[in-house]
């Protein structure tokens, strides 16, 4: 850093940015299923608990359906810092993957394996997060639901990913 391009108090707060974006971080996920009485499956639980900025992470939802899914639709909706909203949609068996807006990363829809018998059900959520995104903003809720061939509510589940305490801050 040159003197003659920045104040000291200015380079070490950049230079601080720089050393924690680069440093990636820990986020903590939380989550809850968000059907309904109408809803025909409920999850059960979803992994990992943890992920790490800037590397390949997938969330895996277990759950059970109540009736046997042959198609439908789902929706992935993404509240994020930095002011993004965004919502992805698709076809419940099929996989699809959506580029974030400003580079940030990805997301993708496993797809489920139709039919799905009723029964235990499996389906994966994959993202990557930008190892440029500061651990200090790195906070989402994620909304993932489907809705079976007649329309009919068959899975929600809503995760918030933050920081982790243990992460570092300056």
């Amino acid at each position: 850093w040159s003197s003659d391009v920045c104040s000291s108090d200015l380079c070490l707060q950049a230079f601080t940015l720089v050393t924690v974006a680069a440093a990636g971080g820990v986020m903590d996920v939380t989550w809850t299923d968000c059907g309904d009485s109408s809803t025909h499956g409920r999850i059960t639980d979803l992994q990992p608990t943890q992920i790490t900025i800037g590397q390949d992470g997938t969330l895996t939802g277990t759950g059970i359906l109540d009736e046997e899914l042959t198609g439908g639709t789902f929706s992935i909706k993404i509240s994020a810092s930095l002011g993004i909203k965004e919502t992805y949609t698709g076809k419940a068996c099929e996989a699809k993957t959506f580029k974030l807006p400003l580079n940030l990363g990805t997301v993708s829809w496993g797809g489920l394996d139709c039919p799905v018998a009723a029964g235990p059900v499996t389906n994966k959520i994959s993202f990557t997060l930008s190892s440029l995104v500061p651990p200090s903003l790195a906070t989402a809720d994620i909304q993932a639901s489907a809705l079976d061939m007649n329309g009919e509510p068959a899975l929600c589940v809503t995760s918030h990913l933050q920081r982790a305490s243990n992460a570092v801050s300056v």
